[in-house]
């Protein structure tokens, strides 16, 4: 998408209807209609700074001349297979925006899932006690914080860089985590304390499903909160499991995201540790993607 004088002219003449159909038609090489069509509304609503009302009054009015050049190194970017959210340094999750960078994960749809269950839940309790392990952008423990107001909330992260992303997260959205600097596979004892809750969005896609991957997940976002080894695909759920044992209060509960082809794997994890009512939850596709159990007595 690069204007010459006569494109430019066209182009400053466009509605932001003809604007969005236009920027979604630019990248339908990188992905499909409907994918297109939601990336160019976040753009434009982003360089425009609409939300979603006012974008959609504004959809027939003639967009600015000078917001092309934006439009069209937007393009440009998304054509080499950069995703919306870094290039906007945003992303939505759960009705907030967060800051995110190719230092943490782009919060997906199917953990906003996995949130709304544990609000689901333990909306009913307070004060709370809430472990966030492997945080990255620190949207799981945020959301929860901002929608079970009363919970304390701790998190921990690997990432230094994700850590000071998600510090930066929760001062921007006003609400108190503890973050802390924990490599949890090389962890003997947690020490944080007794929780109520302890939920985990670890990685789990394995090496050999890379393939199978969009080539901007695999080229932008962060291997180390992404991928585990085809040898030891369960690494994740098996340590945290295991300290979660010696962490969570009696009926505390235990939620995982997981990969689908490992939630027989991944249940008989918490089986041999004891837990009940064990329960695997389809997300809105219908694949096997969180796993939950309470802490027996």
């Amino acid at each position: 998408m690069y204007f010459n004088s006569i494109i430019f002219a066209k182009l400053s003449k466009m509605t932001l209807k003809e604007t969005e159909e236009y920027f979604a038609q630019e990248i339908l090489m990188q992905y499909d209609q409907n994918e297109a069509n939601s990336i160019a509304k976040i753009a434009l609503q982003f360089l425009l700074g609409l939300n979603n009302i006012n974008y959609s009054l504004e959809y027939r009015t003639t967009v600015p001349q000078q917001a092309f050049a934006e439009i069209n190194e937007y393009v440009k970017r998304l054509q080499l297979g950069e995703p919306i959210q870094y290039i906007i340094g945003e992303a939505h999750f759960m009705g907030f925006n967060f800051q995110v960078s190719p230092q943490v994960l782009i919060p997906r749809r199917e953990t906003e899932e996995l949130v709304a269950l544990i609000v689901q839940e333990n909306m009913q309790k307070r004060a709370l006690k809430v472990l966030d392990v492997c945080t990255g952008s620190g949207c799981i423990a945020i959301a929860l914080k901002k929608l079970l107001k009363d919970a304390e909330i701790s998190a921990i992260d690997i990432s230094k860089e994700a850590l000071a992303i998600a510090r930066e997260n929760a001062i921007k959205l006003k609400t108190k985590v503890k973050f802390y600097a924990i490599d949890i596979l090389e962890t003997q004892d947690l020490t944080l304390g007794h929780f109520d809750v302890i939920v985990s969005n670890p990685p789990y896609v394995t090496e050999s499903e890379k393939k199978r991957m969009h080539a901007n997940v695999i080229q932008h976002e962060p291997h180390l909160a992404l991928f585990v080894e085809d040898a030891n695909p369960l690494i994740f759920y098996n340590k945290i499991t295991a300290l979660a044992t010696a962490n969570l209060l009696p009926n505390g509960r235990l939620y995982f995201e997981i990969n689908e082809k490992f939630a027989k794997e991944v249940s008989d994890i918490l089986e041999f540790h004891n837990f009940s009512n064990i329960i695997v939850h389809n997300d809105m596709q219908g694949k096997a993607r969180i796993i939950s159990g309470k802490m027996k007595n």
